[in-house]
């Protein structure tokens, strides 16, 4: 077994003790000095998650954690978490709960300061956003950003920062990815690296998603395999769902892995337990207003922590995903795949449909 194989096949064992983790993507902010085009947020962009709210928040998911019996772990995201007024402040209150933190944002305040900070409040990680090599990058998101984007990486290296990038595919830039990659492994070997489709916010933007035919994301997929079993200087985190097809394609999954979890799912009737999309699981996006999503990319709402018990939205949602029938139930990669709920809702509103660019 080579060594990329071993490395996919712990990263997939490790989804089933992920389920041991309750988990919040808290957005925590809409400050942001890029102006990315495929930005979702559009409006109030000063806004902030009221402070005064955060600790009714925390204790609200400290609740939910010990009546499920899991342990909690919270993404920053925004906006840039770091231009929150109070970022310092949460952070701190987060770990003084016991809670594990990581942080998705941009370069614009890694400096010393919040880099010791972060470090020794114990950040798992820290992910930021390159969707090319600079000419392609720098036009989607702004000037100079791949630069300082890399500087940061090594900035947080340096100083024991896990560092994930990620990037976001549409037919602008697939056609680049891979010499964004090049530029990264040559960089470190420590930094993970994950991608995920664009999901367009209007339909005058479907085209960007549309274009890519099933045989070029296909080939694309594959060309991301390729690299990174021949190379492997990075780590490729498994987080786009089609993914799973060409590991299964190109013999790192085999029959008796599938059968195994295939086995827990018909004979115990579990769908969660080793998801390669979050929402089955106990996952929650927590919104600036306090509306608790299944997803940041689309608008489906189970309840608001401000006004709603925790443990009253979690049923909420779990019913939803559990009484909906998925038009992939019976592929044998099920419970790993699933395709992008959220491209199929941007697209045919329907998350329980087949992903538009499964081949299979």
């Amino acid at each position: 077994m080579n060594e990329f194989k071993d490395k996919i096949l712990l990263q997939l064992e490790n989804r089933i003790i992920d389920d041991n983790y309750l988990i919040i993507q808290w957005h925590i902010t809409n400050k942001c000095e890029e102006n990315c085009k495929h930005c979702y947020l559009k409006n109030n962009l000063d806004t902030d998650f009221p402070y005064e709210r955060i600790d009714e928040t925390l204790n609200k998911i400290y609740d939910l954690s010990i009546i499920i019996k899991k342990k909690v772990l919270i993404t920053l995201i925004g906006g840039d978490p770091l231009l929150n007024n109070h970022i310092l402040n949460i952070i701190k209150k987060i770990v003084k709960m016991g809670f594990f933190f990581r942080i998705s944002g941009n370069y614009h305040k890694i400096n010393k300061e919040n880099i010791n900070f972060l470090k020794n409040h114990g950040i798992i990680s820290y992910q930021m956003s390159l969707d090319g090599p600079k000419e392609i990058n720098d036009t989607i998101r702004s000037k100079n950003n791949y630069k300082n984007t890399l500087n940061s990486i090594v900035k947080l290296l340096k100083n024991d920062i896990k560092v994930t990038i990620k990037s976001v595919i549409s037919s602008y830039n697939i056609l680049h990815i891979k010499d964004l990659i090049k530029d990264l492994s040559s960089i470190s070997s420590k930094i993970s690296y994950n991608f995920c489709r664009f999901v367009p916010n209007n339909e005058a933007q479907n085209k960007y998603i549309i274009d890519i035919s099933k045989n070029d994301y296909k080939r694309f997929l594959e060309d991301i395999f390729e690299f990174f079993n021949n190379e492997n200087k990075m780590d490729l985190l498994i987080r786009e769902h089609l993914l799973i097809p060409i590991l299964f394609e190109k013999n790192i999954l085999d029959e008796v892995f599938i059968d195994r979890i295939n086995y827990i799912k018909n004979n115990y009737k579990k769908i969660n337990f080793i998801d390669g999309c979050s929402m089955w699981r106990d996952f929650y996006v927590l919104e600036i207003n306090g509306d608790v999503l299944a997803c940041k990319k689309f608008p489906l709402k189970f309840g608001n922590i401000f006004n709603d018990d925790f443990i009253d939205i979690k049923f909420k949602k779990d019913n939803f995903f559990y009484n909906n029938y998925h038009e992939c139930n019976d592929c044998k990669l099920f419970l790993l795949c699933k395709g992008c709920p959220a491209v199929n809702y941007a697209l045919n509103k329907n998350i329980f449909s087949k992903d538009i660019h499964c081949w299979l």
